[in-house]
Order: structure tokens, then C-alpha cells, then sequence
């Protein structure tokens, strides 16, 4: 399908240069089809931006809810989501979304809800099913800690964060989480964080 190439296209551009930087022009040659064509599907950039906003977080709700289903355990769960997380930070150029909070503030909006509510509620049911299952201690705040690891994912797409620039995203990654979850677990939760860390 044709609006799915430009989508497509667009997505690849955006993403490794940042969208100020990318024409419709751009778009056009990538994807092989007329400007004219694009606009018939798009009325115009800023449209064809949140359209890519929608299907990046759609595509990362989609993901991470695939995580909670195959995990066997809330802390495995974590472990495989963090290999998605890692995928979409490297995938994403930090321009991409400078330039979405600069010059697209009403799309951004977009991404603040998602993070706000609905990712925020994946962390809080997994920290949930964790103390649920005996891995996490009951005693802890969930609102703090919740808060905390929302913090520690924004740090990945960061750029400005200075552990990034010389250190490898994955280490960074893998040492946020083995953290967090260390500050939650039981005893038995650690041993079984060892056990998947080994894995990982």
C-alpha cells in the first residue's frame, strides 16, 4: 500500500536525521512516489509526523504488552522488555525528538500521554504482579517507584545525558534495570535477578 511505504519511509528518515531536517521532497524520492501523492494521504508534514507519532507508540504499547504475556515472572518481563527498549533508543536519532518538542509541541503532547498514563501503568502492574508473585517486597512505594523507573527509561532517550555519551546504551540499559529491581526485590527475587542476569 502506498500510504504505507510513505509512513515507512518517513519513519526510517525521521528517525536517523530528525524531522526538520527531512523534505516532503525527501520522502518523495525514498519512498518512489510524487509529492503529490504523498499530500493526497498526508495534507501536510506536520500531519504525516503525528501519524508516525501514533504508529511508533502504538507499535510500543503493542510490544511491551507482547512482554508481560510471554514472560513467565514480573522480573522476566522486564528483561525482555528491556531488549525492546533498547532496540527503539538506538533506532531513534535524539534529533527526532528535539525537534517533535520544538517545532511540533501539540504532537509531543501525544508521546507526554503515553508516557504519563499508559506506560506508567505498565510499570505499576509490574511492579504489582512482582509483589504479587514473591518477588518484590510488599512494602515498598509503588507511586515513588514507579516514578523512578519512568525516569531511568527517559534517561535512554536522553541526550543530553552525559552516562550515554561514554558508555554503551545496552550497559547502560541492563545496569538501570538490574538496579531497580534489586531495590524492590525479595530475597528470592534477587536470586532469580541473577539468574536471568547470566541469561541476558
Amino acid at each position: 500500500m502506498v500510504k504505507e511505504r510513505i509512513i515507512e519511509t518517513a519513519e526510517k528518515l525521521f528517525t536517523t536525521f530528525g524531522v526538520k531536517s527531512v523534505s516532503m521532497d525527501d520522502i518523495s524520492v525514498k519512498a518512489g512516489v510524487s509529492k503529490r501523492t504523498i499530500y493526497e494521504q498526508y495534507k501536510d508534514k506536520s500531519s504525516l509526523v503525528s501519524q508516525l507519532m501514533n504508529h511508533i507508540l502504538m507499535s510500543y504499547q503493542s510490544a511491551l504488552e507482547k512482554c508481560k504475556t510471554e514472560a513467565n515472572d514480573a522480573i522476566e518481563e522486564n528483561f525482555i522488555a528491556l531488549k525492546y527498549i533498547e532496540q527503539l533508543a538506538l533506532a531513534i536519532n535524539p534529533s527526532f525528538t528535539y525537534d517533535i518538542k520544538k517545532y511540533h509541541s501539540e504532537i509531543w503532547k501525544e508521546a507526554e500521554f503515553f508516557r504519563s498514563y499508559i506506560l506508567k501503568n505498565m510499570i505499576r502492574d509490574n511492579i504489582e504482579r512482582g509483589i504479587k508473585e514473591g518477588w518484590f517486597n510488599e512494602n515498598i512505594n509503588i507511586d515513588i517507584m514507579t516514578d523512578l523507573r519512568l525516569l531511568e527509561i527517559d534517561a535512554l532517550f536522553n541526550a543530553t545525558a552525559n552516562i550515554l555519551h561514554h558508555k554503551k546504551l545496552q550497559q547502560v540499559a541492563l545496569a538501570h534495570t538490574i538496579h531497580f529491581m534489586r531495590g524492590l526485590a525479595t530475597i528470592e527475587g534477587v536470586e532469580l535477578i541473577e539468574h536471568y542476569t547470566h541469561e541476558a
